[in-house]
């Protein structure tokens, strides 16, 4: 893929398509592996209406060749300066945790969401 190419990245790595379709519109999106690691957050999104390109997405990280991953781990860039390193993700309740290899944790977020949402409703009587 050519937006892959411009970004230095090896078109190989692209995960996917995944594809979601609305009337004429359609939505395609590839995951990033690097040597067959999730590279987490890297992806590339294409969106198609009447089948023309009408936007792309893409996030994309230089992952340097010294990284080797192992079964299990993906490749994470640490926040806030967006450093590649390898981690394991687990699950711990509504919290996605990344750990180092002796087990430290790195990043941690949660996937639950808050909103207040007002809804104001007018009264209909038949």
């Amino acid at each position: 893929m050519d937006v892959a190419r411009l970004a230095g990245v090896d078109p190989g790595d692209l995960v996917g398509p995944r594809i979601v379709s609305h009337g004429s519109r359609q939505i395609q999106h590839w995951d990033r592996e690097h040597l067959g690691a999730l590279v987490e957050g890297d992806h590339i999104g294409l969106v198609l209406v009447e089948g023309r390109v009408a936007g792309v997405w893409a996030q994309l990280t230089a992952v340097p060749d010294r990284l080797d991953p192992r079964e299990g781990e993906v490749i994470l860039p640490l926040p806030p300066r967006w450093i590649p390193v390898l981690a394991t993700r687990t699950q711990d309740g509504p919290h996605v945790v990344y750990r180092d290899g002796a087990g430290l944790e790195l990043y941690r977020y949660e996937t639950r969401l808050a909103a207040r949402v007002e809804i104001t409703v007018e009264e209909r009587t038949f």
